[in-house]
């Protein structure tokens, strides 16, 4: 039995009447499996090449379009004040100049963000503490444990899905 995708859904539910036209149709899905790994394969393999392809064309102008970035950057760090005098944009002829003045961020200088947080509970005082951000969020399990009295005031209930699946032999 071959699936037909011009059937209409809503006419047949399940087309399938007996364990053995299940198992046909189990035959036809590991089939076009097969043939959509085979194609998507092939797809991958020729993007690949081309990926080759394009990365040897412009592999060496990266690396100079970076040199030359950063070459810019230090120019504009060493001459910010006679360049940016009292302007944020430098018009040119090619392009633009631009500083831009980004908010202060804080980096992490050792340890990670769970040791800062560790150091603010043991200093403790309520400025420091101010700090601290609590997540509150809802404990799944202990609501299913309620009663469907409760769940219907929290406007929950709880659903057994059942769920069907199929798995295609080895050969």
């Amino acid at each position: 039995m071959s699936y037909n995708p011009n059937q209409n859904k809503e006419e047949d539910k399940s087309m399938i009447k007996d364990l053995t036209e299940a198992d046909m149709i189990i035959k036809d899905i590991a089939e076009m499996k097969r043939f959509v790994q085979n194609v998507e394969a092939e797809k991958e393999a020729r993007i690949e090449q081309v990926k080759k392809q394009c990365e040897e064309k412009i592999g060496k102008r990266r690396e100079v379009i970076e040199m030359l970035e950063s070459s810019l950057m230090d120019f504009c760090k060493d001459k910010q004040h006679e360049i940016f005098n009292k302007k944020n944009t430098v018009k040119l002829v090619y392009g633009d100049l631009v500083l831009k003045k980004c908010p202060p961020k804080l980096d992490l200088v050792s340890g990670t963000w769970k040791d800062v947080v560790s150091k603010i509970e043991d200093i403790g005082t309520p400025d420091v503490l101010n700090c601290l951000k609590i997540k509150t969020e809802a404990d799944k399990n202990a609501i299913k444990k309620l009663s469907k009295d409760v769940h219907a005031q929290l406007g929950v209930c709880v659903v057994n899905d059942i769920k069907y699946s199929y798995k295609i032999n080895k050969g």
